[in-house]
């Protein structure tokens, strides 16, 4: 905070600060499960922001059910300027946002059953945007446990997870940021380069993350093994024979 004052109020320092990060590179944002597989990249030349999130999710085949991240309520916004209902019902919250709701969530009393998350089932009115495997047609956009509060809207408490039973303490939502931390060096370089330089590094992160989804692949069907006690658990075969490449944007 001191350095940002320093900096707004001097030009000349704030000028100087500008020049060396001008033309440096924004990071990356990715599309990752609770399992820490990588499913997307993108590579961005600014600060991330909302629009490469759901430049991420519109090159999917079928958008995720759930999608949880530290500035859901801002993705909902632009996203649903992109696509017309990208994130349905509710704006992606677990339930409409009335008062009433508001003050259930505020004691936390408020719990909204999503079956299809554990038990697939068809819905009855799915429409053509439902997923292949969960059968469904909503799409939630939520804050990871860490961000809840990034937010000052008294609406966007219907954005946590803890609203959902069947993902209250058993999903990892920051499957991203261990990502990130295990690669913080590789960010840090990567903030300091010049967009010529990028195709290599890019390259570099493909060839590290592609067997890295294959080691996480098959220490799940391992752990699920180890459960189940069954070699032929049907999530086993569909991890192992169904692995799907990383998508590059």
């Amino acid at each position: 905070m001191a350095i940002n004052k320093i900096i707004c109020k001097d030009d000349e320092k704030f000028k100087m600060a500008l020049k060396k990060i001008w033309g440096c590179s924004g990071g990356w944002a990715t599309a990752v499960c609770p399992h820490g597989v990588v499913y997307a990249m993108k590579f961005v030349l600014r600060a991330e922001n909302p629009r490469d999130f759901v430049d991420i999710l519109l090159s999917m085949k079928h958008q995720p059910n759930i999608v949880v991240i530290d500035m859901a309520n801002m993705v909902v916004a632009h996203g649903n300027k992109r696509k017309h209902k990208m994130f349905h019902p509710h704006d992606g919250m677990v339930t409409a946002p009335t008062d009433e709701n508001v003050a259930l969530v505020q004691k936390k009393m408020l719990r909204i059953s999503f079956p299809w998350i554990v038990n697939p089932v068809a819905e009855k009115n799915a429409d053509q945007d439902a997923h292949p495997i969960t059968k469904s047609s909503i799409h939630l956009c939520l804050f990871d446990r860490f961000h809840e509060s990034n937010t000052k809207g008294e609406k966007e408490v219907l954005r946590r997870i803890t609203n959902i039973p069947e993902l209250h303490g058993v999903f990892n939502s920051q499957g991203a940021e261990q990502l990130y931390s295990s690669r913080k060096y590789d960010s840090r370089f990567l903030n300091q380069m010049k967009p010529l330089l990028h195709k290599a590094f890019i390259f570099g992160t493909k060839m590290s993350i592609i067997p890295a989804n294959i080691k996480q692949n098959v220490e799940q069907v391992i752990s699920y093994m180890r459960v189940a006690r069954v070699v032929t658990f049907p999530s086993a075969r569909v991890v192992t024979k169904c692995y799907h490449p990383v998508r590059w944007l």
